[in-house]
Order: structure tokens, then C-alpha cells, then sequence
């Protein structure tokens, strides 16, 4: 399946969806076309046409037979009755498909609710040959692809896996609600520099979570302190440009631009609004993807007028409970 330059670290990215995706899939297909030494393994029940990049590996699959699949794993009955419970199980994927990822050097787990910026600028070489975990939250975590690291969910002290896994409620167990606390309480070393923004999806304009004291992490001190710095941004919008995505906002009269891993749109309704047919390069504002223009401040604070209201939070919850539901 492996596509890209041989001379990179092998990475595999994988997602189980089931159901209809996003109605800006498509979009985020094109970000992971733009970082061709990655492969992505998206096992879906899904038929919609959409275009698939290479590097972008479609495994059709039911729910029921990837969930067969996990069962196999494991010597006692797992309780996966819903997609939305497969949160939980994405640190096992290292085990249950072994198979799909024994020539990658290392493997994770993301959403499909966000859009990449260029993956490479942030995992250098260097990063990858000094951790085998970069990353703790469930929307991007990636693991190295050993036997050792595969079964540390397993081995680790600090949770019940069996519970987690054999009980219907959502632990968050692939991120800090149960591996990512279990690592940092172990003592092994990890990556977790904060490159990415995740948007807060309770407040209408563009908010990331990491304004929060304490977001992520709360036993990473950088993070704390870096809370001040987004809490000042004004009139964000994000420009992805040919691969690259930056984080564009106002502050004190001028305008400001960072590069950025990657921004997730958790449970945020976006529209589509592009009129032009070149998908590598357009702006995303709280509500919309809409083509590209180069940024003034005016245009800004028309794109992303800076409030604190809180009206999406409204369709927000109402996602979320027909996710439960499913």
C-alpha cells in the first residue's frame, strides 16, 4: 500500500467510518493528497464517489465485519455496539491490524473532521527518531510500529483495559482519558508540542481550545503558559495554500500568520463555498470553506468577525446526540 519517498519513515494513518462522511471530505482528502509520503487506511461502508488521492487507501469494509475483526484480537467479548465507541479502540489498532501496517515504521489513529497543513515540517526526522509516541489527543496520535508499543494499552497500570473495552459508556481512552495519562505516568518520554490548533466548538468564531489554561496536557507546563497568546487573537481565519496551512488572525493593528500542523473542526458544522475549481488553495472561516483571496484586516473582520457567542453550540449538541444514537 505504501506510496511516497522510500528515504522517509513509513507512516500509516488510520480511520474507521461508518456512514456518510462530512460534506467537506473531500477537502480533506485533498490535504492528505498534498502529503504524499503518508498513507492513510480508511475503512468505511461508504459509497460515495469521492476522489481518491494514492496515498489515501479506501478498505470497504462493514462495521460489523471491522468489529469482527477487533473481536479476533481479544480472549473476552468487547462491547462495540456503536461506531462512536470505536474511539476507545484505536489503541489497539497496532494489534488488530498487524497485517494492513507490518511494513510501516510507525502507525496512528486521526479524524477525518479536520484538514492537514504539511505533515512533514512538523514530524522531521529527527522527531521520529527520538519518540515512540507523538502526540496525545485522539484527533492525531501516532505510535512507533513495534511489538512493545503496540501492547503498552495492554501493559500499563494506570487503567482497567478490559473495562474500557468491554463497557458501552466513551472513556476517551485514546487519548487523555486513559493511554496518553498512562504514558506521561509511566515516565516514557513523548511528543507533544502543540503545532495544531483544535477549535473550541461551542463558540461560534475561531477559537482554538488551546487558549484554555491547561489544554491538552495539564502536566505540560509550555502549555499553560501558552494560553495568554491565543486568548489575544482577533479575526481568525485559516489559509491553506498548496499543501500549507497557516492560521492568519489580528492583533494589535496588524497581521499575524503561523504555520500549523493541522485544524480540527470537532463537531462544528462548515459549508462549502467554493466557486472555483482549484481545491489547493482557499480560506476557511468559522462557518465556511470559500476560495482563496489574499488577506487584509478588513476582509479579516468581515470573514471572522471576533465574537464570544455561542450559537453553535446549539447544532453542536444536537450532532452530538444523534452520533450516540447511531
Amino acid at each position: 500500500m505504501m506510496n511516497g519517498d522510500n528515504n522517509y519513515k513509513k507512516i500509516a494513518l488510520i480511520i474507521p467510518y461508518f456512514g456518510n462522511f462530512k460534506n467537506y471530505f473531500q477537502l480533506f482528502l485533498t490535504s492528505c493528497k498534498n502529503n504524499p509520503t503518508i498513507d492513510w487506511l480508511i475503512y468505511t461502508d461508504s459509497i460515495e464517489a469521492y476522489e481518491w488521492p494514492e496515498n489515501v487507501h479506501k478498505i470497504t469494509t462493514t462495521f460489523e465485519d471491522f468489529k469482527q475483526r477487533i473481536q479476533a484480537n481479544f480472549d473476552f467479548c468487547v462491547c462495540l455496539d456503536k461506531p462512536y465507541k470505536l474511539c476507545d479502540f484505536k489503541p489497539t489498532y497496532g494489534e488488530v491490524l498487524a497485517n494492513d501496517l507490518k511494513d510501516y515504521d510507525f502507525w496512528g489513529y486521526c479524524d477525518c473532521d479536520l484538514i492537514f497543513g504539511d505533515i512533514r515540517k512538523f514530524l522531521t526526522d529527527d522527531v521520529l527518531g527520538k519518540y515512540e509516541k507523538i502526540f496525545t489527543r485522539g484527533h492525531l496520535s501516532i505510535y512507533h510500529n513495534d511489538a512493545a508499543t503496540n501492547a503498552f494499552y495492554r501493559t500499563q497500570t494506570n487503567y482497567d483495559y478490559k473495562k474500557v473495552l468491554t463497557t458501552p459508556q466513551a472513556w476517551a481512552f485514546d487519548e487523555w482519558g486513559g493511554v496518553s495519562s498512562a504514558w506521561d505516568k509511566s515516565g516514557r518520554v513523548y511528543y507533544d508540542e502543540l503545532c495544531m490548533d483544535d477549535i473550541m466548538y461551542t463558540l461560534d468564531g475561531f477559537h482554538p481550545t488551546k487558549s484554555i489554561r491547561g489544554y491538552g496536557n495539564p502536566y505540560h507546563k509550555n502549555n499553560v503558559n501558552q494560553a495568554s497568546k491565543y486568548r489575544k487573537m482577533r479575526n481568525v481565519v485559516y489559509a491553506y495554500e498548496n499543501g500549507k496551512l497557516f492560521r492568519c488572525w489580528n492583533t494589535h493593528g496588524k497581521i499575524s500568520k503561523e504555520e500549523v500542523l493541522y485544524v480540527h473542526f470537532q463537531k462544528r458544522n462548515m459549508n462549502v463555498d467554493l466557486q472555483q475549481e482549484e481545491e489547493n488553495s482557499f480560506l476557511i472561516v468559522p462557518d465556511r470553506f470559500v476560495d482563496y483571496k489574499d488577506l487584509t484586516q478588513q476582509l479579516m473582520k468581515q470573514l471572522a468577525p471576533h465574537k464570544l457567542t455561542g450559537k453553535n453550540i446549539i447544532e453542536s449538541t444536537k450532532q452530538v446526540v444523534r452520533n450516540i444514537v447511531k
